[in-house]
């Protein structure tokens, strides 16, 4: 029997198995995944959290609904680091070790010393180039940006009307593309951006960290805001820092919103 944590980040929602006390956790994530917990469509998938491998403070690994390992996770990580934190394993400054290297996260509390954010060193973007994307009668223009994970961030004029269930599977397979591929659909706003993203083995979700980066770091290059902005999607905001050169960083929420001892697990 494993316990099983439930934790939201801007609108992502997971399941969380304890890796520090689970003698199997990736067979508890089989279970999860295979169970009806994932048949709500407010659940984007699981991670674990347990101990590094690599002398970082604790491990993140992260499962989409469909199954497959995701890379990167901006905001399963804060997940993850609030998770930590709040069972002593962890300090306010940690470095949690994922699949594309070892990244930070500090805790931010308000004015009364509770928890307020989390800001997340995500890595330098890479932003890899543009494409020209046919899809049958249609052309779109796309820009290929790496954190970690894969994104092909597309801008456009009204975010809201973009057929993200239909356009979102097309480009995420897209033959060019050489696999498959988170898509950002953005929009420039008041040094801001609007966005919806279609994720990698799990659709349409209601906010993607990695995809806010990816397309802040694009709309940043370009010259279209200037930093810090806000990144805004279904499920809440991010905040974005970067200086074009090295780390960008990430800042947003991670809430607990529901625990209890998974029997069978």
């Amino acid at each position: 029997m494993a316990e099983l944590s439930f934790f939201e980040a801007a609108g992502n929602r997971f399941a969380m198995i304890d890796g520090f006390v689970s003698a199997e956790p990736e067979s508890a994530v089989r279970r999860v995944l295979s169970s009806s917990l994932m048949t709500d469509e407010n659940l984007d998938g699981v991670l674990i959290c347990g101990p590094s491998r690599a002398g970082a403070d604790c491990r993140m690994e992260i499962f989409n609904r469909d199954g497959s390992r995701a890379e990167a996770c901006g905001n399963g990580l804060r997940c993850v680091a609030r998770f930590a934190f709040e069972r002593g394993r962890v300090g306010e400054r940690l470095r949690i070790e994922t699949a594309v290297g070892l990244r930070t996260v500090l805790v931010l509390r308000d004015g009364s010393g509770a928890i307020r954010s989390f800001r997340t060193g995500m890595g330098r973007p890479r932003i890899v180039e543009e494409e020209d994307l046919s899809l049958g009668a249609m052309s779109v223009r796309a820009t290929i940006v790496d954190m970690g994970n894969r994104h092909c961030v597309l801008f456009v004029e009204d975010v809201p009307a973009i057929p993200v269930k239909t356009l979102g599977p097309l480009l995420e397979r897209h033959v060019l593309l050489a696999k498959r591929t988170n898509v950002g659909f953005a929009r420039v706003q008041s040094n801001g951006i609007e966005l919806r993203v279609w994720e990698r083995g799990v659709g349409e979700t209601a906010a993607c960290g990695t995809g806010a980066a990816a397309a802040a770091a694009v709309a940043l290059r370009r010259g279209l805001v200037v930093t810090p902005l806000e990144v805004r999607m279904a499920g809440g905001v991010l905040n974005v820092h970067w200086d074009g050169e090295s780390e960008l960083f990430l800042e947003g929420p991670a809430e607990p919103i529901a625990a209890r001892t998974a029997i069978g697990f």
